[in-house]
């Protein structure tokens, strides 16, 4: 890519994104992760569950003068190749490596990743309507084991003390608590999103820390529009903290629903 194309891109993002036809559309809860993962001067991260790549690009876009690596895991052929294509377009050939693996049966080479992030399918099996095409019924609804995979990945991978990034739905947040915790992963932040603010919470961020010490800060919460619908704009509390979500401004936002593939 040429430079002036590299960042024609990057000042585009996420508009332009590769993402396959027919497939999952990625959704701004993408973005919001990106944004609530705190920054890192240099070292390895891991993007679980990748998709097209659109959490990871994000955080490396967020940090443009940090050392950083990270490295995309998907189980979906057609979507680690428009992850593929997206560092491509974006100049982080070097920078994001995407691997095709379920999280589950990737060699994650010991534990020595400075952080993760991972947005995980929100639905248990079988509830609601199942899409016919496999890539995106896989990012919308969890395998038989849930959350637990994601969560087992991320301690057998992470450094001692170091952090996982997770958005999922609120009305999971018991049982997401439990899973992470079963698997040495302390939560210590959090942070709910509402459409508006008389609206209830439509997503939350979490931050867990691998062996950390039990007291979490729940922090204000993020409210996202300024009316009761995406075309009534973008809060200025929203933008100062995503400023991604400049492309939902006027109510288009990226279709699609919530959540990666394995």
């Amino acid at each position: 890519m040429k430079d002036f194309e590299v960042a024609l891109a990057r000042q585009r993002f996420p508009r332009g994104l590769r993402q396959p036809e027919g497939g999952y559309r990625f959704s701004g809860d993408s973005l919001l992760l990106a944004s609530f993962a705190r920054s890192f001067a240099s070292g390895p991260g891991l993007d679980l569950g990748t998709g097209c790549g659109v959490v990871g690009l994000a955080y490396l876009l967020r940090h443009p003068d940090a050392d950083l690596h990270v490295t995309g895991v998907d189980r979906e052929p057609e979507m680690t190749r428009a992850a593929r294509e997206n560092a491509r377009l974006l100049g982080y050939e070097d920078r994001f490596a995407v691997k095709l693996s379920d999280v589950a049966d990737y060699d994650f080479q010991g534990n020595h990743f400075e952080f993760a992030l991972c947005n995980p399918p929100f639905r248990p099996r079988h509830r609601g309507r199942v899409s016919p095409n496999s890539a995106r019924a896989s990012a919308r609804f969890e395998g038989s084991d849930g959350l637990e995979p994601f969560a087992a990945a991320a301690r057998v991978s992470l450094k001692d003390k170091a952090p996982l990034y997770l958005v999922h739905i609120p009305e999971r947040l018991p049982e997401i608590v439990e899973v992470l915790r079963s698997n040495g992963l302390e939560p210590k932040r959090m942070r709910f999103v509402h459409g508006h603010a008389e609206a209830e919470a439509r997503v939350v961020l979490l931050e867990a820390r691998k062996n950390g010490k039990p007291g979490m800060s729940v922090e204000p919460p993020l409210v996202l529009y300024e009316g009761r619908s995406a075309r009534s704009g973008v809060t200025a509390s929203a933008l100062a903290f995503c400023p991604y979500l400049q492309c939902n401004a006027r109510g288009d936002e990226a279709k699609g629903g919530s959540g990666h593939g394995a």
